[in-house]
């Protein structure tokens, strides 16, 4: 892997133009089917978005190597993404591809060596499902030499509103790369509507409605599982598409619930609660079973 010297909005390799082979290795494992359609793109202000790509729903992914530290990545990230949204009609000409989807919001990804504290604690203002920080990391062996971007969430440097404080027992049982993952979830599922209670409980993270069990997450052996009652069975959320999946039925599951709040309530099928807020162990104990 070259060695980066620094620029203003972030790092380049020793060849100009040219961005890290480090980050070329890295994003089609974190972005599959990802496709790189230019280099250098002039964002405005002296900044360069060191590649323009496209994933595979059809969303401009702007990645840019940043410093570890300051303000100076965060200025980088707005400016990226009010050139895409500014541009966002003329860039599918200029990259001269026809699987760019203007209508979608762009996704930022910061890459750094690593990221302080300080300044992800200035990006976690940001919005997450536009920006996403990754650390670049390069493992070498006798099987060879590999680069890896490893996810790092903003939200882990602040007290997270979506979730009550010892949710942070379920984020410090997985892994590093199924807690960026887990963050988001927990943050969307709470966005879902207003009546939903969150609790949280050893490594799981509970949302009822009227004191029903809408879903459920839990920690197993580092990565996140998922189960919406009654009838769904606890499965991994390992990628963007699972979690979608996920968010789907828990809305499905949401909706149900409301339309018969105003009746009897149905005979609990998951056992007796200890209290409306949190799992009972049979509900744990499940995620366990085929």
């Amino acid at each position: 892997m070259r060695p980066m010297q620094a620029k203003r909005g972030g790092f380049a390799s020793e060849s100009a133009g040219a961005p890290s082979e480090g980050i070329l290795d890295g994003l089609p494992r974190v972005f599959p089917e990802i496709e790189i359609v230019d280099r250098e793109l002039a964002i405005g202000e002296g900044r360069t978005a060191d590649l323009a790509a496209i994933d595979a729903s059809g969303r401009l992914v702007l990645v840019l190597a940043v410093e570890s530290e300051g303000d100076e990545p965060v200025l980088a990230a707005l400016d990226a993404l009010a050139f895409a949204r500014r541009n966002r009609l003329v860039l599918a000409g200029h990259f001269r591809t026809t699987r760019l989807r203007a209508g979608l919001d762009p996704l930022v990804v910061l890459v750094a060596p690593v990221f302080s504290d300080p300044l992800l604690a200035r990006l976690s203002g940001l919005d997450q499902e536009l920006v996403r920080c990754f650390e670049l990391r390069a493992v070498a062996s006798l099987r060879g030499e590999a680069s890896y971007l490893v996810p790092v969430s903003p939200g882990s440097a602040v007290a997270s509103p979506a979730a009550p404080g010892d949710a942070r027992a379920f984020f410090q049982a997985l892994s590093t790369e199924s807690r960026a993952l887990a963050e988001r979830l927990v943050r969307r599922v709470g966005r879902s509507d207003d009546e939903l209670v969150c609790a949280a409980v050893d490594r799981s993270v509970s949302w009822r409605l009227a004191g029903e069990l809408v879903c459920c997450l839990v920690a197993v052996e580092g990565s996140v599982q998922g189960q919406v009652p009654p009838h769904g069975k606890a499965r991994a959320i390992e990628s963007d598409s699972d979690l979608e999946s996920f968010l789907e039925e828990v809305m499905a599951r949401t909706v149900g619930l409301l339309g018969t709040e105003a009746s009897e309530p149905p005979a609990p099928e998951w056992g007796q609660r200890a209290s409306p807020g949190l799992l009972t162990r049979e509900e744990i104990e499940a995620f366990q079973q085929p």
